[in-house]
């Protein structure tokens, strides 16, 4: 990487698949979350809302991004393949200082990649608030890591972390862990250390913890599963009140 630096810095939000996007912005609503109108990527056939929280660093994002297939013949055929069909938690989002080095990297020690690629956007915030976004993108073959994931370099990060749009009624302030559960999870823990080059924390529970940066993914013991999954967020500062379950992923207070 280009100064030294690591491809992957943190864990920047999790995109979670929904079928109606507008639908999906309303129910985080109610629990008291602030969250971004919905905005159309025509050339992608893709639509999302967002859940914005402040990071703990400068060099990412924090947030639930609720993505929908809007025009599933635009939609690029790796998109299906990240997507699917069902509902939930669909891939793990990088922060990386820039996408196409780190797929240069990633390439370099055999991690098969799609080819990375630019985005610039207008992107309506509210009445009166339209700026324009631009970020890179590197996108992993699907179907290769136990858990999906790929990599996004912000370009103008600043539109993510306005307080007007980062502040929720419930209180929670930022994503501080991500939870999955996996039969083996030690194995998922060393595949992913490894593509991150992250170093794995075993507990006396058998529990995985990986921390790319200042948000922990952590890997519990599930032998009823079937394939590894993401199923929580732990939110720092989230309102007893508002912790439930929404397509398949828990909120709980971190």
């Amino acid at each position: 990487m280009t100064g030294g630096l690591p491809p992957v810095r943190d864990i920047d939000h999790l995109m979670v698949h929904v079928h109606d996007v507008e639908a999906a912005g309303q129910r985080f609503e109610a629990l008291g979350f602030t969250v971004t109108p919905k905005s159309s990527m025509a050339a992608l056939g893709l639509s999302n809302r967002c859940v914005l929280f402040q990071p703990a660093n400068d060099h990412c994002c924090n947030y639930i991004e609720l993505m929908a297939m809007e025009d599933p013949g635009r939609v690029p055929s790796f998109m299906h393949d990240v997507l699917g069909t069902a509902e939930g938690p669909v891939s793990l989002v990088m922060a990386t200082p820039d996408a196409r080095a780190a797929a240069d990297d990633f390439a370099a020690r055999g991690v098969p990649c799609h080819p990375p690629f630019d985005v610039q956007r207008d992107w309506h915030l509210g009445d009166g608030i339209d700026v324009q976004v631009a970020f890179g993108v590197c996108m992993p073959e699907a179907g290769r890591a136990p858990l999906y994931w790929n990599l996004c370099e912000h370009r103008t990060r600043q539109h993510y972390v306005r307080p007007d749009i980062t502040t929720h009624a419930n209180g929670a302030r930022r994503i501080a862990g991500v939870e999955a559960v996996a039969s083996d999870p030690l194995q998922v823990a060393r595949f992913l250390g490894a593509d991150w080059s992250t170093p794995v924390r075993q507990d006396a529970a058998d529990a995985c913890h990986l921390r790319p940066g200042d948000v922990t993914l952590s890997i519990s013991r599930d032998r009823g599963a079937s394939e590894p999954a993401i199923v929580a967020l732990g939110l720092e500062e989230l309102s007893p009140e508002s912790a439930t379950t929404l397509f398949g992923l828990e909120l709980r207070r971190a």
